[in-house]
């Protein structure tokens, strides 16, 4: 294994944003009445809008409109990440090892690429990246892998050599369906046993990354 450049997942992975979008989500589906929702909320975990307003259009009682509904999810998920979203634990390190190493980064999330733009400037890690590439430039969103072909290229990375970093099992999925090696950082919900047969790297935090790399680098 090659580690030639390095492609970030954003919410959930980099910025601890993932349960501020469900507890907005859950309220949104309290307003319906719809009760606990956390399986449909997994469903949309790591999609882009497109592929979101599908499941939700899908899912939804027929009485409920899925723009309508997104609307209101959106601008109160907004509204809730409007300042600084804390950093994952230890975001900082890894970039600093990664700088280290000579090895490139980027960014492929499934959020619009203004709105990740605007959420990394605030936490002030915007310039640690190459690019950044947002869920409105693909038309099929994670799991397909069509946001992460696209990173690997705008930093003219082979995706075969490229370093996935992920929380959820869409990003998971589209990762591996990019040929990289994928590592999940499991944040809302851990991998099944169908996940996993998937053969990626599960490890606890990002920490454990660079412990990860650093083995590599010492048997390669």
């Amino acid at each position: 294994m090659n580690i030639t450049a390095a492609v970030f997942d954003m919410d959930g992975l980099l910025i601890d944003s993932e349960r501020i979008a469900l507890r907005v989500f859950q309220e949104i589906c309290d307003h319906y009445s719809l009760g606990e929702q956390f399986n449909l909320y997994l469903q949309v975990l790591g999609t882009n809008n497109v592929t979101t307003r599908q499941v939700l259009s899908d899912a939804l009682p027929a009485a409920i409109n899925p723009d309508t509904f997104m609307s209101r999810w959106l601008d109160r998920y907004t509204e809730e990440t409007s300042k600084p979203v804390p950093l994952m634990k230890g975001v900082i390190p890894l970039l600093d090892f990664l700088d280290s190493c000579n090895i490139p980064k980027a960014v492929a999330t499934s959020t619009d690429t203004d709105r990740a733009l605007e959420k990394l400037e605030k936490t002030g890690i915007l310039n640690r990246f190459s690019t950044v590439t947002g869920g409105d430039q693909v038309s099929r969103g994670k799991p397909a892998p069509d946001i992460y072909l696209k990173s690997a290229a705008s930093i003219s990375a082979d995706p075969a050599t490229c370093m996935a970093l992920e929380d959820s099992p869409n990003g998971v999925k589209a990762a591996l369906g990019a040929g990289m090696h994928t590592i999940q950082i499991p944040e809302l919900v851990e991998p099944d046993e169908q996940l996993l047969a998937m053969g990626h790297i599960v490890l606890t935090d990002l920490h454990a990354v660079i412990d990860h790399l650093t083995r590599f680098r010492r048997t390669a």
